[in-house]
């Protein structure tokens, strides 16, 4: 975890979220996303994975786990969290820039441009990222 985030950005995140999910939830909500993004993560990333966790939260009935594929190991849950675990492993491999693409495009649900003012960058640089990381996913996963 970045050590650095955390002292500077979680009590803001907790404070802006317990207006709408009280101080524990939100506190649990914040948890989560640090839990999701990498060490080297920017702050922009962390608070657009956190507000979009408490908006899950609030839409979803205070669920906020990632559900990648309901039949993803239907049949084997066994192979079923392998290749949970296989995804989680290929997306942390991913260069920094095009993790967080990913994270804010495929994971987080948020358009394009979206994504590219949380990042600070052009619509089509964020989505050159996008389209890369989905390119070296599918290498690393097939």
């Amino acid at each position: 975890m970045n050590e650095h985030l955390f002292r500077t950005e979680r009590d803001k995140l907790v404070a802006h979220l317990a207006r709408d999910l009280g101080w524990a939830d939100a506190e649990d909500v914040v948890s989560e996303a640090f839990l999701r993004i990498d060490s080297d993560s920017s702050a922009g990333l962390l608070w657009k994975t956190a507000l979009n966790l408490g908006k899950n939260f609030r839409a979803m009935g205070h669920r906020t786990d990632v559900q990648l594929d309901p039949q993803l190991g239907a049949s084997d849950p066994i192979a079923g969290a392998l290749l949970r675990a296989d995804l989680v492993r290929a997306i942390r491999s991913l260069p920094r820039l095009e993790r967080e693409a990913f994270v804010l495009i495929e994971m987080c649900g948020m358009s394009q441009e979206e994504a590219a003012a949380a990042m600070g960058e052009s619509r089509k640089t964020t989505n050159l990222r996008a389209q890369a990381a989905l390119t070296h996913l599918r290498e690393e996963l097939s």
